[in-house]
């Protein structure tokens, strides 16, 4: 006669097995999600880290912006060390490009965004559009941003000539 085995006698084994799988698909779960969140974490602060530089390059630009063409400073390169976090410490370095005219076209009166004034006169005045931009790197991250932005400002016929062309 064949004597069937019953599984009363490995149900411990069998019980161990699964339990061994179990703990190993859990183990592989919490790695996972631990590599996922480091993943995660790197790439805010990069993130925060890219957002630090513009505000940094934003903080220079700003600064060259709320001066004439014509002001002491505002037409030449310089390379500024800013701390955004208020700490003391420099955090990131602005490299700031000389600020650039790059047209010149004659002021109309008609404009809508002109201002009539009682006896001004709008033949010698210019529409001027000047580029500025700027590189802000963090030396510790190696991150770094470029800025660039646009102004106009309305000038005479000879401060167009002596700072536009």
């Amino acid at each position: 006669m064949i004597k069937v085995r019953s599984l009363r006698g490995n149900r411990g084994a069998i019980i161990m097995m699964f339990s061994v799988v179990v703990l190993l698909l859990i183990t592989a779960m919490v790695a996972m999600a631990v590599k996922l969140s480091a993943t995660n974490l790197l790439a805010v602060g990069n993130v925060q880290t890219r957002a630090g530089a513009v505000a940094a390059a934003d903080k220079v630009i700003g600064q060259v912006l709320s001066m004439r063409p014509g002001a002491a400073g505002f037409r030449q390169a310089r390379q500024e060390t800013v701390d955004i976090n208020r700490d003391g410490v420099g955090d990131y370095t602005v490299a700031l490009s000389a600020p650039v005219c790059i047209r010149a076209q004659a002021a109309s009166s008609a404009a809508a965004y002109s201002v009539t004034l009682a006896g001004y006169a709008f033949e010698d005045r210019w529409n001027t559009l000047w580029e500025v931009s700027a590189v802000a790197s963090d030396e510790r991250t190696g991150a770094s941003a470029r800025v660039t932005h646009a102004v106009r400002y309305q000038m005479t016929e000879t401060e167009k000539s002596m700072f536009c062309g």
